[in-house]
């Protein structure tokens, strides 16, 4: 055993620096948030195996490093769940509304300044008591790690729930992923409970190496299959050659998303995404970005935002009370800045240039 916890540690740090390579690597050549998101998910599993190991073999010169994993675990379930949907939904950026994932993450942070502030002097003595376990560990953090594994099962079952809506070719390179995880966290699930009912003085038992290695087996098996599977890395490309085949199907998918817009207006819906769109229409998000790019020679948001600045000329037209930013609202836009930025794009002028119009059309009519 003493042999074991001589090599595990050197293990686990080989396991987290390559993930650190395997995530620059896969960073260095992506052009959208998708493969990013992937590369920090891999340099967060890295991370959170190192520092312990830092903290333990060398507490003098890192012992300020104390407590900065805790925050980053409310980070892995977000990142993988925002990945996923990425994938699946074919997109290439995250929103500004992802960032709320983040929340957890902030809080967290805010609640362990007080550590971050405490001297070198006081975290040595804190690591070199739970290293040789002549303290108990803080019934705090056993409480913050049993939240941590919640928040990551709560985005887990999110990305479970994922695929399933859609099943091709890719979905076998997601699930993979999605096990690995689960795999992991299941490991953690049985340190943490070693922890809570057997060894409650010390995090390096032997449940917290094999936590270690499963991550660093994730952090080769994933890293390595994203470099060297193309396919895997491929950004902003359909899964397969095509998913429209019945042309009966085309039409009648084709009508009911332009009565979902002309009657329904479910471009008015703020929110609204390809696979929320998708779901409305009982179809995949792969069948409707084909429909919306080969058939109607739009990509999705064009698609909305051309709907939406529709309405808004209506409007313009007929609702002398109501001002251009209250109109931009009503018919979806999130932002004034990206309602005059369509605007123009679908008319050639603001919406201010075209109230000047028709006033003096109006004028010239009168």
């Amino acid at each position: 055993m003493n042999l074991l916890n001589q090599i595990l540690p050197f293990v686990i740090i080989a396991g987290a620096l390559h993930g650190f390579f395997l995530a620059f690597i896969i960073l260095y050549n992506a052009r959208s948030s998708v493969n990013k998101t992937l590369a920090f998910h891999l340099f967060l599993f890295g991370f959170i195996i190192m520092v312990p190991e830092l903290l333990r073999t060398f507490p003098k010169y890192f012992a300020h490093l104390l407590g900065t994993i805790f925050p980053l675990f409310f980070l892995f379930g977000p990142s993988l769940y925002l990945y996923v949907r990425m994938r699946v939904n074919n997109s290439k950026n995250i929103r500004r509304s992802d960032f709320l994932h983040g929340i957890p993450f902030v809080l967290a942070t805010l609640l362990m300044l007080p550590t971050y502030l405490q001297s070198s002097s006081i975290k040595i003595e804190f690591i070199d008591a739970i290293s040789t376990k002549e303290g108990r560990l803080p019934i705090l953090w056993i409480v913050g790690w049993t939240l941590e594994l919640i928040h990551i099962i709560i985005y887990l079952i999110a990305c479970t729930n994922t695929l399933k809506r859609i099943s091709h070719k890719p979905v076998s390179w997601l699930s993979v992923i999605v096990k690995a995880n689960l795999a992991v966290w299941s490991i953690y699930l049985v340190w943490l409970i070693f922890t809570i009912a057997v060894d409650d003085k010390s995090i390096y038992s032997l449940p917290y190496y094999t936590f270690g290695l499963f991550i660093s087996i994730l952090v080769y098996s994933v890293g390595y299959k994203a470099i060297l599977d193309k396919n895997v890395l491929k950004e902003n490309s359909a899964y397969v050659k095509s998913h429209l085949t019945d042309e009966v199907e085309t039409e009648s998918l084709q009508k009911k998303l332009l009565k979902l817009v002309e009657e329904d207006k479910i471009h008015h819906n703020p929110e609204i995404s390809l696979l929320s769109l998708s779901e409305s229409l009982l179809t995949s998000p792969n069948k409707l970005s084909e429909l919306l790019n080969k058939k109607m020679g739009q990509n999705f948001n064009d698609f909305i935002n051309c709907y939406r600045v529709r309405d808004a000329k209506k409007s313009l037209r007929d609702n002398d009370d109501l001002t251009i930013i209250e109109i931009a609202y009503d018919v979806g836009f999130q932002s004034k800045s990206t309602f005059n930025k369509s605007f123009k794009k679908f008319t050639n002028m603001t919406p201010t240039e075209f109230l000047e119009r028709l006033k003096k059309s109006k004028a010239s009519f009168d």
